[in-house]
């Protein structure tokens, strides 16, 4: 599993000049299970293309790369769709993913806008199925599902004294069956407190920021109800998926649910900075005033389209972004389409410079200085 924090790390422990590769090796594609699987074919002929553009293709740690990549291919096991692998002077950083990416090298700053892509676009997710019985809370992530907890209401074990009373009761009164449902759903609405509760707990451990309801419609309406109203704001979406289904049932029906709300969410960021941009001067717009902003160390959160047409601004960006202490959103479809027609980037920031004065940062908004990084090359 690929996280914002294993990114981090390559961008901030490994030693430029770095040596990134992204390998298409799922075997689903017929070029591949072939004795010399064609992605071999196709990352060898983008090494040497590689390494004709550098300025000196016989210089000693290029050579010390390049040889460890060729060591790496020579005894790769497959696994997954795709690889991304990370060469610097001290080893290396392998990264599997059930997602197909691009093949494609660079030679330079770590070149990381890939898998930010796929960590931007799949989100983790809380996915709870639940019924009158029984809750299955799941982790949905990069198209796996994975078992988060299971919680059950046990109707013949619950307060067996309280229901013997009940009873008791009841046939005095002749009124036994009303009663007796009366308990059962007072049990089970203590059930669903007791799954709000796990999720709330969930949320606050995990850092969970969406969640999809499935199961029973009434049970998971009832959920939504008694969840706080700060849990139920991540809920993004209650859809009929079964409490049975298996992980790929779950997946076909969570992930276009998942990505119809990125999309949504990545159009109202995007409008979010334009609006900045032209009103309060929180937001730039362009490369020259975003550009500007990270000299000023401004930058809160950058706001490009997917996939970043200029390379070694791709490799660039998400140095210069970490060292602003900021972050990047990589978006698609509709928020990019907006987002090109008003300059192709954008940036929301911590504070605004108004026109004709200085405003200095406080500590507090201040990042730490940035640092000049080789320019990256690409094959």
């Amino acid at each position: 599993m690929i996280t914002r924090d294993d990114i981090q790390t390559v961008l901030t422990e490994m030693q430029a000049p770095v040596l990134s590769l992204y390998l298409n090796i799922d075997n689903a594609d017929q070029a591949n299970q072939a004795a010399i699987p064609a992605w071999q074919v196709e990352i060898r002929n983008r090494l040497d293309a590689l390494a004709a553009t550098l300025d000196d293709p016989n210089d000693a740690l290029w050579r010390q790369l390049a040889d460890q990549a060729d060591a790496y291919l020579h005894q790769f096991e497959s696994g997954g769709q795709s690889a991304a692998v990370f060469f610097d002077a001290d080893g290396l950083r392998e990264f599997r993913v059930q997602f197909p990416l691009e093949t494609q090298v660079s030679y330079g700053p770590p070149l990381v806008t890939p898998l930010l892509w796929l960590v931007d676009e799949y989100e983790p997710y809380l996915i709870v199925l639940i019924d009158q019985e029984k809750a299955h809370l799941l982790r949905g992530y990069l198209g796996r599902v994975g078992a988060e907890d299971r919680l059950e209401l046990d109707i013949d074990d619950y307060d067996f004294q309280q229901r013997s009373e009940y009873q008791l009761g009841a046939f005095a009164q002749g009124d036994f069956r009303d009663l007796y449902e009366k308990m059962i759903d007072e049990h089970r609405m203590r059930y669903y407190r007791e799954v709000a509760a796990r999720i709330e707990q969930l949320c606050r451990e995990k850092d969970y920021q969406r969640i999809i309801l499935g199961g029973a419609e009434q049970s998971a309406g009832a959920l939504k109800n008694l969840l706080p109203a700060r849990i139920a704001e991540q809920v993004v979406g209650v859809l009929p998926i079964p409490v049975r289904s298996d992980g790929r049932a779950i997946m076909e029906r969570a992930l276009p649910a998942a990505l119809d709300f990125e999309r949504a969410y990545e159009t109202a960021l995007v409008n979010e900075i334009i609006d900045l941009a032209k009103g309060s001067g929180r937001g730039a717009l362009g490369m020259d005033d975003v550009r500007m902003a990270l000299e000023q160390q401004r930058v809160e959160l950058i706001v490009i389209p997917y996939p970043i047409a200029d390379r070694a601004l791709a490799a660039e960006l998400p140095l210069r972004v970490l060292e602003s202490n900021g972050q990047i959103e990589l978006v698609h479809g509709e928020a990019a389409e907006r987002l090109n027609a008003e300059g192709g980037i954008g940036a929301r920031l911590y504070y605004a410079i108004p026109s004709g004065g200085n405003t200095v940062p406080t500590e507090k908004d201040s990042p730490k200085s940035a640092r000049s990084e080789p320019q990256s090359r690409e094959g």
